[in-house]
């Protein structure tokens, strides 16, 4: 590991990236953070993960103000991140993906959220998709309930089962946990609840590190004032490889959290409603889909959440 570049220490914020051959999104990222940013002293941290796509060099040639951490290989986004904010000095750790566009001043109505709210320990934006439609950022901890919501419809037809998983986008309040694609989190509330958890690669790191924020007396909210555009899985690429990863991360955070009888009702209820959705797509496609996945690719999906739910490697 090796690092470059300036280490401020009058920061106000202190904005943590973790890049993976994503030389073009983070481009865009770091040009939209300053544009939209003129207000706060910035320190701007690129943890770049063994990069093959000429990352490291544009960011030294572009960017001389940022910092940059490289790795000799792919150490996972919950380590990278944690190497970040080790070197960090700002009063707010901000936690932002590369795929990511900050848009009218969105970091600096997080930082007066906080600041107008001292109880509050993190909180996250509004996100939303390249082409301005709303994505979801803010969730209840993961559940059985929250199962059903997701790997069915079951709760889409009857909302009172699970009333928490109701998402109200128009509302700045209390979650359980918001995306780290785009998190604030405040200094002291690091120092009292630790660093992300580096068990996982990739997802599950945010819920996680949320919850342990809750349960040290530090909320977590959703603002929804604030806005940044997030190029879902533009950084990650495979949208199956993504929901299995997904899948995997709140496994992890089940089995962590909650007793074993739990566990073993949240593993049925995955492979229960995969399986229902796997079959009713080898009859009929069961809606439009995501982009660039088709009908092979949810089939494909489903085995994977099955196996993975049962325990089984997919």
């Amino acid at each position: 590991m090796s690092a470059t570049g300036e280490n401020r220490t009058d920061a106000d914020v202190s904005v943590v990236i973790v890049s993976y051959n994503t030389r073009s999104l983070l481009e865009d990222a770091l040009r939209s953070l300053q544009e939209e940013t003129p207000s706060l002293r910035l320190e701007t941290i690129v943890v770049d993960n063994a990069s093959t796509d000429g990352s490291v060099e544009a960011i030294r040639r572009s960017f001389p103000h940022v910092r940059l951490i490289v790795n000799r290989g792919n150490v996972g986004f919950a380590a990278a991140s944690n190497q970040g904010i080790q070197v960090s000095t700002g009063a707010f750790v901000l936690l932002l993906n590369p795929d990511t566009l900050v848009r009218e001043r969105a970091i600096e109505r997080l930082v007066h959220y906080l600041e107008a709210h001292p109880e509050v320990g993190a909180c996250g934006p509004q996100l939303c998709f390249a082409d301005g439609t709303y994505q979801r950022s803010a969730y209840p901890w993961p559940s059985i309930a929250g199962a059903l919501c997701e790997y069915s419809t079951l709760c889409v037809r009857f909302p009172a089962l699970a009333p928490a998983w109701r998402d109200r986008p128009e509302v700045t309040r209390p979650v359980g946990y918001c995306s780290g694609a785009c998190l604030l989190v405040r200094r002291r509330c690091i120092e009292a609840v630790g660093l992300l958890d580096e068990t996982t690669h990739m997802y599950g790191e945010d819920v996680d590190w949320c919850t342990r924020m809750w349960r040290c007396g530090w909320p977590v909210h959703y603002v929804s004032e604030a806005s940044v555009v997030h190029c879902l899985g533009a950084a990650t690429g495979d949208v199956v490889a993504r929901r299995v990863g997904e899948l995997r991360g709140k496994l992890y955070y089940v089995s962590r959290w909650h007793s074993r009888p739990y566990v073993m009702a949240y593993r049925a209820t995955v492979a229960l409603c995969s399986l229902y959705r796997y079959a009713r797509w080898r009859l009929i496609p069961l809606d439009a889909g995501e982009p660039g996945v088709g009908r092979a690719g949810y089939l494909a999906m489903y085995r994977q959440l099955i196996r993975l739910s049962l325990g089984r490697a997919p």
